[in-house]
């Protein structure tokens, strides 16, 4: 398992690479260019030459990722062009605050998805597997930004009973007032989750209920509580792995519902650096992202060694 790990690890860095490479090449090729950020009328050519050369513009755009490159392995973003602020020095505070939507969306949403989805697999076909059907599709099928304007619409708008926008209401520093603030964005989030895990956590127990193993249970008389947690365990390889997809596109997720709702985290920080081509800031938000995404698929593959005994990697059978 060891040397599969290894592998996976190295697979990664590999990876990890690739991603900040062509970021920053993607980057690069979008129109405009950062320095017509400070470019004013009354500058000349010889200024604006060497804006560009201060601000490193003048070189080849690999000579460029690899001074970045660098600077980035050595613990340091560089600064922000629209701010001129230390990139490491905004950066936890933009992160908690994700985390802050992210994290109890991410539970939420597998303490609504989960129940369901075994109670819709134990009453396939019933008049209560199809209502969680429906909401199931109606996770899937609505758009983010479509359910985060009807609760705008309905909650702040029409009943005035939440804040339309922001991480706290002004004058209001208590603990209920910044959880207001929180509870439609996390909602939509969650929202948009429950349904992909609802429908994939009725698949798989639908699946392991309907095994043989399982029929012999139950003509045993093992009560139906215990049969449900044993096949649940068997269950969770599937079911973990959509956590698993879940979290990134959670992060990837936050960016429209962050702009919608005016919260300061990371995916609001990443629109207003690519209008403004913030090279800086979109790379060590990508860094960040990566680094995310390919942890959760490491994070996966030791979840599934321990949820199946069966798993055991070795990378010498073929």
């Amino acid at each position: 398992m060891a040397r599969y790990f290894l592998k996976r690890i190295l697979t990664c860095i590999v990876v990890f690479f690739g991603i900040t490479f062509f970021t920053y090449i993607l980057a690069d090729l979008a129109p405009g260019d950062p320095t017509q950020m400070f470019i004013t009328e009354t500058m000349t050519d010889e200024q604006v030459e060497e804006l560009r050369v201060r601000m490193g513009q003048d070189r080849p755009v690999v000579v460029r990722y690899v001074n970045w490159l660098t600077t980035m392995l050595n613990g340091n973003f560089g600064r922000s062009y629209s701010s001129g602020l230390l990139i490491t020095k905004q950066l936890p505070d933009r992160v908690m605050t994700t985390l802050k939507l992210s994290i109890p969306a991410l539970f939420i949403s597998i303490l609504i998805a989960i129940p369901f989805g075994v109670m819709a697999a134990k009453n396939p076909y019933s008049f209560y597997d199809y209502c969680c059907s429906g909401i199931a599709f109606l996770g899937v099928a609505l758009p983010d930004f479509f359910v985060a304007l009807i609760l705008l619409l309905l909650f702040s708008v029409k009943l005035r009973w939440l804040p339309g926008s922001g991480e706290s209401i002004p004058g209001d520093a208590s603990l209920w007032g910044s959880i207001k603030c929180m509870i439609m964005p996390v909602s939509v989030l969650a929202f948009s989750q429950v349904g992909s895990l609802m429908r994939q956590t009725r698949s798989a127990m639908l699946e392991v209920l309907n095994s043989d193993y399982v029929k012999m249970a139950r003509a045993k008389g093992i009560s139906g509580r215990r049969v449900t947690w044993h096949a649940l365990r068997n269950a969770l390889i599937p079911i973990v792995t959509q956590i698993g997809n879940t979290i990134p596109f959670l992060i990837a997720g936050s960016v429209v519902i962050e702009q919608i709702f005016g919260w300061p985290g990371m995916g609001k920080w990443m629109i207003s650096a690519i209008q403004a081509r913030d090279y800086p800031v979109i790379m060590a938000l990508t860094v960040l992202i990566s680094i995310g995404v390919l942890g959760c698929n490491v994070l996966i593959d030791v979840l599934y060694s321990l949820l199946d005994p069966r798993i055991t990697y070795d990378t010498s059978v073929h």
